[in-house]
């Protein structure tokens, strides 16, 4: 254990031993420390990867290559089993080239324990509880089984969640003592919680019962942490356990995300999750960069291309100025080419900075992109997550404009009063089989919900002539067999892309700011 390290310096080091020819010394090295003061942070996340395959070899290249300050694993390290005979072959060989600059912690897997309970503390080095002795030595758990690390602006708390027959944390034993403790304790702007269970799914875990006390073990989970990442203001919590990729809707504003693809057997869909927003069975890993007050989470594949991306901003988006792009993105004209409600090929083009929007409790707007060109307004919603009755509501005007005053159009909003501006404009968003405007729409999940498209705010909705509106689930839009299962029985955009013509709001000024 090295000692009296300063935050936020780089250490270079070499080491060396003495054999029977002489001193043998490694190439130099360097490592750098956390500062509790930094604002930004970067780190990489993976699961469920011990076989040893090409897969997890090409993504441990992948990881090096993002610059992360950390890496979190979400446990099942080694496959079958963690023992000693195999943990340098398929564990240390791999990523240890990497863990020579960089900190992995590792979190606890099913697979971990086959071998014995202890096999964990022994075979890796981690952050130790300060739980007695005593309470260990009846719940069965070690020092390290579960821990807190601060790293810059994030707190992560890493849990011990494996098969329920092997260890339930549960209401009031010491681990969930623990973690109220230190989540009440935490000051970190940013706190993620690290385990291998995850609290939802829609893979082949989804009904697993190990405790048999007829409930689903991953509502058992859910319901005993959801409470405390309501109170303490988690932002995200990452899963392992079920081999694939997931993420879901926020609930209370905590996001859950399954990421189980490092390089295990890919799992099936077994049921769709209703709050699940992307579901692929697809070898990845999660890239979380962090910027002061935003939050960008990547899932990339093993040849370094990202495949589901979506940004968090933590605290409410202050009202700003943004310029506008000139840039003509392309809008396909024409309604859904399939039966998942998409266009082959589709690919969101918008550039530039985005804004991004506050996290809801049960929904999130994701981030949009404004462009111009000389004859259209175009506008770009990335990272969408809706429930299945949701829709994002889109106001749009400029302060100096003629208005309907209080006839929106929408019975819901009769109550909702704008400071010192009115919209001229109204869209509703959110549905992929909705690549126009219609008056009225039906979702087929969730029977008729109102509107989808622009119109012109009145006591009636009248469309906006002209206006091309797509919304769809990735871009590129492609259908490969990692792909096929994704999107089963919801029909939620991620992406939105819309382009008003200019001749169709006539007492709009391009010149002067619009209102969003």
């Amino acid at each position: 254990m090295l000692e009296s390290l300063q935050p936020g310096c780089t250490y270079h080091y070499q080491v060396s031993a003495k054999t029977s020819t002489g001193t043998v010394r490694s190439a130099l090295a360097s490592f750098s420390t956390p500062d509790d003061e930094d604002t930004s942070l970067r780190f990489s996340l993976l699961g469920d990867s011990g076989g040893g395959s090409a897969v997890q070899y090409r993504l441990a290249e992948q990881i090096r290559l993002t610059a992360s300050d950390l890496v979190m694993h979400t446990g099942d390290m080694v496959y079958p089993s963690l023992v000693p005979e195999l943990v340098d072959l398929r564990y240390y060989s791999i990523y240890g080239p990497h863990m020579r600059s960089v900190p992995y912690y590792v979190a606890t897997g099913n697979h971990d324990l086959d071998r014995g309970r202890s096999m964990p503390s022994e075979l890796f080095h981690r952050p130790t509880n300060d739980t007695s002795a005593a309470e260990h030595a009846a719940a069965r758990t070690f020092p390290e089984s579960y821990y807190t690390v601060r790293h810059g602006p994030a707190q992560f708390f890493v849990l011990l969640a494996p098969f329920f027959n092997q260890y339930a944390l549960t209401e009031n034993n010491p681990q969930h003592l623990w973690l109220k403790k230190v989540l009440r304790a935490s000051t970190s702007p940013w706190k993620f919680i690290v385990l291998h269970h995850p609290i939802r799914t829609s893979s082949l875990h989804r009904f697993d019962d190990y405790n048999r006390n007829l409930k689903r073990d991953a509502d058992e989970l859910r319901d005993l942490l959801m409470p405390l990442m309501k109170e303490h203001g988690v932002q995200m919590i990452f899963s392992g356990h079920d081999h694939v990729y997931e993420r879901f809707q926020p609930v209370d504003g905590t996001v859950n995300i399954i990421t189980a693809g490092g390089g295990g057997s890919l799992y099936p869909l077994r049921e769709y999750d209703v709050l699940s927003a992307r579901f692929l069975s697809q070898y990845h890993f999660v890239h979380v960069d962090i910027e002061g007050l935003t939050c960008r989470v990547d899932a990339i594949d093993d040849a370094g291309h990202v495949f589901d991306s979506f940004v968090m901003q933590r605290d409410v988006v202050s009202v700003s100025s943004h310029a506008s792009v000139w840039h003509s993105p392309l809008v396909e004209e024409g309604g859904a080419g399939d039966a998942d409600g998409n266009l082959l090929n589709q690919r969101f083009d918008f550039n530039g900075a985005p804004l991004v929007a506050s996290m809801g409790r049960y929904s999130h707007a994701g981030t949009v992109r404004v462009h111009n060109d000389a004859d259209h307004l175009y506008l770009g919603f990335e990272s969408l997550a809706l429930p299945d009755d949701g829709a994002v509501i889109l106001f749009m005007g400029q302060a100096n404009t003629q208005h309907v005053d209080g006839a929106t159009g929408l019975a819901f909003l009769d109550h909702l009063e704008f400071e010192d501006w009115q919209p001229q404009l109204i869209g509703v968003l959110g549905d992929e089989f909705a690549d126009g405007t219609y008056p009225a729409f039906d979702r087929s999940r969730s029977g008729f919900m109102g509107p989808q498209g622009v119109f012109h705010a009145g006591e009636t909705l009248t469309p906006v002539q002209g206006t091309r509106i797509q919304q769809y689930n990735l871009s590129p839009q492609a259908y490969t067999p990692s792909l096929k299962n994704t999107h089963l029985s919801e029909q939620n955009a991620n992406f939105v892309e819309i382009a008003i013509p200019w001749e169709s709001v006539p007492a709009w000024n391009p010149n002067e700011p619009l209102r969003l």
